[in-house]
This record gives C-alpha cells, sequence and structure tokens, in this order.
C-alpha cells in the first residue's frame, strides 16, 4: 500500500523544486515592466500584453488560446480553467488545498508518482490561464515586482524606510536578507503587495499575524 506524500508549494519560490512549473513560468515572466497601452506586434494589448504573447507562445491548449485571444481573462474563464486543473488532479489520485493567496499544497493518495511531478503536469493543465490570471489579480498594472514589494515591506514595517527594490533584488540574490523571512508580514508582501488578492487593501502591518509585535 502506497504511503500518501504531501508537497507544499508555500516553501517553494515563488515557487523552487517545480522543474516543469518554475520552468515554464520562468519562460513567460516579464522581461520589463511597464504598462503596454496599444496592441503589441502579437495583437494582445494592456499592461500584460507580452505575457498574453508569451503563454500563448508556450502552449498548444486551445482553451488556453480562447481565453488569452482578447487580452483578458473573465472570471468564468478562470471556473473553467480551474475545472479543467481539478479533474488533472482527480486523474492523479491527488488532492489539493490552496491558502488565503492561492498557493496549492497537493497530496498523491495512491501510487508511486512524486507529488513535484504532479503539480508540474496539472498546475498547468489548463494552458496557464489560472496561473496568469492570479497573477494579474496579485498586480493589475503589471507593476515592477520587486518595486512594489520593496513598498510594502517599508509600509508594513520590515525594514526602514530607505529600502528600495534594488535593496531587495541584492538581499534575494545574495541570500542576506536583514528582515524575518518567516514573519507573516514577510509572506504577504511577497505574495500580496498591494493587498488585493486577500482585499487587504495595503500593506500588512506589524501586529498582523504570526511574527507581528
Amino acid at each position: 500500500m502506497s504511503t500518501a506524500r504531501t508537497v507544499d508549494t508555500r516553501s517553494r519560490r515563488r515557487r523552487a523544486a517545480l522543474v516543469t512549473l518554475a520552468g515554464l513560468l520562468a519562460a513567460v515572466a516579464p522581461a520589463c515592466s511597464g504598462p503596454a497601452p496599444g496592441p503589441d506586434a502579437s495583437g494582445f494589448s494592456g499592461p500584460w500584453a507580452a505575457d498574453f504573447a508569451r503563454y500563448t507562445q508556450i502552449t498548444d491548449n486551445e482553451f488556453a488560446h480562447r481565453a488569452f485571444a482578447d487580452s483578458q481573462i473573465s472570471d468564468s474563464e478562470l471556473q473553467e480553467g480551474d475545472a479543467l486543473i481539478a479533474q488533472c488532479y482527480r486523474d492523479a489520485h491527488a488532492t489539493v488545498t490552496y491558502d488565503a493567496y492561492g498557493f496549492e499544497t497537493v497530496q498523491v493518495l495512491e501510487g508511486d508518482e512524486d507529488p513535484v511531478d504532479v503539480m508540474g503536469r496539472c498546475a498547468l493543465a489548463d494552458g496557464g490561464v489560472s496561473a496568469l490570471y492570479h497573477q494579474i489579480e496579485r498586480n493589475p498594472g503589471n507593476d515592477d515586482d520587486a518595486t512594489i514589494i520593496a513598498a510594502c515591506m517599508v509600509s508594513s514595517g520590515l525594514v526602514d524606510a530607505s529600502f528600495t527594490a534594488q535593496d531587495y533584488r541584492a538581499a534575494l540574490d545574495s541570500g542576506a536578507v536583514s528582515w524575518n523571512p518567516l514573519d507573516e508580514r514577510s509572506e504577504r508582501c511577497a505574495k500580496d503587495p498591494l493587498g488585493l488578492v486577500t482585499g487587504t487593501g495595503g500593506a500588512p502591518t506589524a501586529t498582523d499575524g504570526p511574527g507581528g509585535q
């Protein structure tokens, strides 16, 4: 009898042992930030035009192509994509739960397949529709990620007022962070720096969640 095995994506990133998923998301990660006011050469428009184009290029999923065609993803398209992902997990005899930020924990209940492999396959079973939807939900204007995370960290009191996006990138590159990465504010600023996913509408305060004083 196989033993159920679990992988928690909250420890990735994010997001690093997930070779399949991380590799595909790296392929579509924005090379630069800033809104694209009109259609680009690919025909997509808006702040995420380049990402719609890249996601379209890396998948042959017809549902994803239809969802991406108008440079936006509707709630009904998200629901359809989530259904495809859920079916993939069921077919793999796996269960998946999500935290408040949309990060998944996967448990394989039968068989010998590695939960990481299951996640790498199933998380993009919809061609990336859900993944891109949640990226846009987190940062609608496609602003520079390090900039909005750094600003959140300053506002939440994790770092001093002089802390910049360059400081944040340097800390990640060196692994020498000046803040407590286990502090709930650190997690929230990384996953939801604008407070749009959880509906907080701003940076977490020092008293929000574990680690706040």
